[in-house]
């Protein structure tokens, strides 16, 4: 048994309720920084010093990176001055907070979590829009190892996103027939012979993981009443990434969903739907992967 903790997709109903998704997303911070505001005094200040250094770091991290690849460029220069003055401000205000200060925390009318530091706004937000939890999960890990943190509930908050996959698979050797690497839901990976053994069932599960979060995913769509058109669904990755937006009908109900290692996969959204469809129909079916070639991007 090889068991897995995976980030839940992205599911957006139409019309979405931004409002709501963005809850969804950063529970866990919203609960920490609730539980700081409760305590007030040197807890709320701790908890906004850390708050305001992670987002300076993560800023000051992400306008290096980008003064470094776009160099030459003038307008790179121009976001990376105007960032890192930003930057500047963050730590000034940071290193200035003590228990005495004005504090409050708030959200904005779009959600977004809000200091009010002496009168004054700071959002937080990130520079990484393909992580949109980044700087939440940087704030929550520090303060949780620096300060008393309730790290119960926080656990609680961040397991509601967090799909876990249990994969039951194994090796299948038989008479003259070629080795498989079997689940017991039905994925045959069959393979031509049991050269590198060890690095082929690494790339087989990494692969199953993915399609059982995928599977599972639209799975729940459906418990949820979310209509869905017969096959096959519009899959469609996002230029410069691993993210891929599965369209589930024709009002815009969309699952966005990070597929790192099937991204490397030629056609595999034909390949391998008829097992996802299945498992999305809870059923059982017999699917067999020429898996040599589809895992020729992992074996070299």
């Amino acid at each position: 048994m090889h068991r897995y903790e995976m980030e839940n997709p992205l599911l957006q109903i139409y019309p979405a309720n931004m409002r709501l998704t963005k809850q969804q997303q950063h529970a866990a911070l919203y609960a920490l920084a609730n539980d700081m505001k409760v305590r007030g005094g040197e807890d709320l200040a701790d908890f906004v010093r850390i708050a305001l250094n992670e987002m300076a770091a993560l800023y000051e991290e992400e306008a290096r990176r980008s003064g470094a690849s776009e160099a030459g460029k003038s307008l790179a220069y121009r976001w990376t001055d105007s960032t890192m003055t930003y930057v500047n401000d963050l730590y000034r205000i940071a290193d200035a907070v003590n228990a005495t200060t004005p504090i409050d925390i708030t959200l904005d009318n779009t959600d977004d979590l809000m200091l009010i530091i002496d009168g004054r706004p700071w959002l937080l937000s990130s520079p990484v829009l393909d992580e949109p939890l980044l700087l939440d999960d940087r704030i929550i890990d520090r303060v949780c190892r620096e300060m008393s943190c309730d790290a119960e509930s926080t656990a609680l908050e961040e397991e509601a996103h967090k799909r876990v996959i249990i994969i039951d698979a194994d090796w299948v050797v038989a008479g003259n027939k070629p080795p498989e690497y079997v689940t017991s839901n039905g994925l045959h990976f069959v393979f031509k012979d049991m050269d590198n053994r060890s690095a082929k069932q690494i790339a087989c599960l990494k692969l199953i993981k993915e399609m059982e979060l995928l599977a599972g995913s639209l799975r729940d769509a459906v418990i949820r009443g979310v209509p869905m058109d017969r096959d096959p669904l519009t899959i469609q990755s996002l230029y410069g990434s691993y993210d891929y937006r599965v369209r589930l009908n024709r009002f815009g109900d969309t699952l966005y969903i990070k597929l790192p290692e099937l991204h490397h996969v030629q056609g595999w959204t034909t390949l391998l739907w008829p097992w996802v469809r299945a498992r999305m129909d809870d059923r059982k079916i017999e699917h067999y992967l020429q898996a040599d070639a589809m895992l020729s991007y992992a074996l070299k």
